[in-house]
């Protein structure tokens, strides 16, 4: 990991650590949140749903078209408990 990114990531972490209180709820909006905040400076995409489907190393990340799907039933089965 770059000396960048360990930056980004400790500042989305101090950042998000600070404003972290009872009333935060953990949902895929802070989900979005904390990618962008930690991944936004390597992908433009980062905070949002990718629309084409990226590997790396010979690891294929899931598909595209069914995060948005799988985000929501995430959503409603576990982050909403």
């Amino acid at each position: 990991m770059s000396n960048l990114s360990l930056r980004f990531f400790l500042l989305a972490e101090l950042t998000l650590t600070d404003e972290l209180s009872i009333r935060t709820r953990f949902n895929i909006k802070y989900i979005k949140r904390i990618h962008k905040m930690s991944l936004g400076h390597l992908y433009s995409f980062a905070g949002k749903y990718r629309t084409v489907n990226l590997s790396k190393g010979g690891f294929l990340f899931p598909s595209a078209q069914f995060i948005s799907k799988v985000m929501d039933d995430f959503e409603d089965d576990i982050l909403s408990k």
